[in-house]
């Protein structure tokens, strides 16, 4: 790369991440506006946050579905000034509302606004950060997490106003800041076959579920704690100045959970890093001396920086997603957000039905049994619900896996020995005498190199079956055998499995090619 390239990828870079942190600004904004009572959090306090919630989910899908291309080419300013203006009105009304008694409706709206805000600029910012390289991601990221927790560590310095004004100019500088940069080229050696698209659905809905059971699963544990009617809180704005406090060991573990991902192969690994976050989990939901004082005040301080924790490494998983889905022709933009949102919502739905209808809630405040039990079998769930979120549903391979299907590379083993050679070849005529020998190994090498083409001519049409027909690798094997009229035995003996196991491949093989014996299996395949 030339000295003029680097330097317009190191400006893209720094612009990118100046963007990225100016966008943040909303985050610290959002908790500190809302004047969250620590202490027993009623039903009228948490209805503005779902009301944030549900409008970035409601934003997102409005701008996913009806202006597609517009985020596609990053063209115009339209979703800027939507965001911008969005956010504007939604702190008018909070300035206008200020801390009076009865506001609860306008305080609705105005989240609502902010969120609508928000679901726009995290789409625009994800669409941002899938443009540039994985440590360039992470570098912006990092940064970006930075700033978000000096901005909760600052917000007890300054007043309300001048901290929801503010913030109001860091998101417009965000949106005039960011860089319009060209989203990833499709791999020229992309192919649109049944099977890619069946990878990408399977995987699709692993990610849907991981994400809503990390939204549900953080959200739980962390409001029933807050909601507590906890005697020993008390003021809750100290409670808020200390939890503050702590923002460094935020950014702290965020930056240790993103180099974990990073040793084993040098390289940014996201995946890694969202089993990595498995651990913060233990530390803030797994039940300490549940009821004690310390135990509240430790999941209130690692609650915050497991939030922290949560948006980052989803940034970072969303991206590499992002980047891999362009390259196949595909677009997954604000999936992982809007099912995040979902568990969200879905999260304090039951914190407040908890609330509301489980009389042994109350026992939390008085450290009896039935309130100790309860918090730890809720706690518990949720942790076992986040190993299963970040250690099981997606991984990097199942990512790698649908890039390979998309550029027709399917992983897998092809039985060599199940392929028969071509019947005997024609004896070749006796050479003319005088012909040297030279000319009898050419001639051999000719008729091996025959032989090969024809092998690899009989693999790729079940292999461009498979993509097109959906098979999967194991039943492409299978195709492989019988396609050249062999018998069932001889599948299991080639791919050492039973007898069960090799009919259910066949049979899905005979569902998926529409064929119904064994000789329309090999018709079919010599006919493609």
């Amino acid at each position: 790369m030339d000295n003029a390239s680097q330097k317009q990828a190191n400006s893209t870079t720094i612009k990118s991440t100046i963007s990225c942190a100016l966008q943040v600004s909303w985050i610290p904004v959002v908790c500190y506006a809302q004047h969250v009572e620590w202490s027993g959090l009623p039903i009228e306090r948490a209805l503005p946050l779902a009301c944030y919630f549900a409008a970035v989910l409601f934003a997102a899908a409005c701008v996913m579905h009806f202006m597609k291309e517009t985020l596609k080419s990053d063209s115009g300013h339209v979703l800027d000034i939507g965001a911008i203006a969005t956010y504007a009105f939604g702190i008018a009304l909070l300035l206008a509302a200020g801390q009076s008694e009865g506001n609860a409706p306008i305080s609705c709206i105005a989240f609502a606004l902010i969120g609508c805000s928000s679901g726009i600029g995290v789409l625009q910012l994800e669409r941002c950060l899938m443009c540039l390289e994985p440590k360039q991601t992470t570098f912006a990221t990092l940064a970006t997490v930075f700033v978000a927790c000096a901005a909760i560590l600052v917000l007890p310095i300054f007043s309300e106003p001048i901290t929801l004004i503010a913030s109001l100019v860091f998101v417009a500088a965000s949106c005039l800041a960011r860089p319009r940069l060209e989203r990833p080229k499709i791999d020229p050696s992309t192919i649109d076959s049944k099977l890619l698209r069946a990878k990408i659905d399977s995987f699709n809905k692993r990610t849907a579920t991981a994400m809503f059971l990390l939204g549900a699963a953080s959200t739980v544990p962390i409001s029933l704690f807050v909601s507590s009617n906890t005697s020993f809180i008390g003021d809750s704005i100290q409670v808020a100045t200390m939890v503050n406090a702590w923002a460094p060991l935020a950014f702290v573990l965020f930056a240790g959970i993103v180099v974990i991902g990073w040793l084993p192969n040098r390289e940014p690994n996201p995946f890694g890093s969202l089993r990595a976050l498995f651990a913060i989990a233990l530390f803030s939901f797994f039940p300490i001396s549940p009821g004690s004082e310390f135990n509240m005040w430790f999941v209130l301080i690692f609650s915050m920086v497991w939030v922290v924790s949560l948006a980052g490494v989803t940034l970072l998983v969303s991206c590499e997603i992002d980047q891999k889905y362009a390259e196949c022709g595909q677009s997954a933009l604000g999936r992982n957000v809007s099912f995040l949102c979902i568990g969200v919502l879905v999260g304090l739905a039951v914190i407040m039905f908890v609330k509301c209808f489980v009389p042994q809630f109350a026992g939390i405040v008085g450290r009896n049994s039935d309130g100790t039990m309860l918090i730890c079998s809720m706690s518990m769930a949720c942790v076992m619900l986040l190993f299963l979120a970040t250690n099981t549903l997606i991984t990097k391979n199942m990512l790698h896996e649908v890039a390979l299907f998309g550029r027709g590379k399917l992983a897998f083993h092809v039985p060599e020995e199940a392929i028969h050679e071509e019947k005997q070849a024609k004896p070749s005529p006796e050479p003319v005498v005088g012909t040297t020998a030279p000319n009898n190994q050419s001639a051999g090498l000719q008729t091996d190199a025959g032989k090969s083409r024809h092998d690899h001519s009989f693999v790729s049409k079940c292999k461009n079956i498979a993509l097109e027909c959906g098979l999967t690798p194991r039943e492409l094997e299978v195709l492989i055998i019988l396609a050249q009229g062999n018998t069932l035995a001889r599948v299991q003996e080639e791919l050492v499995i039973s007898e069960g196991t090799a009919i259910t491949h066949r049979r899905n093989i005979y569902r998926k090619l529409d064929v119904h014996s064994k000789q329309e299996l090999i018709d079919f395949v010599a006919g493609s």
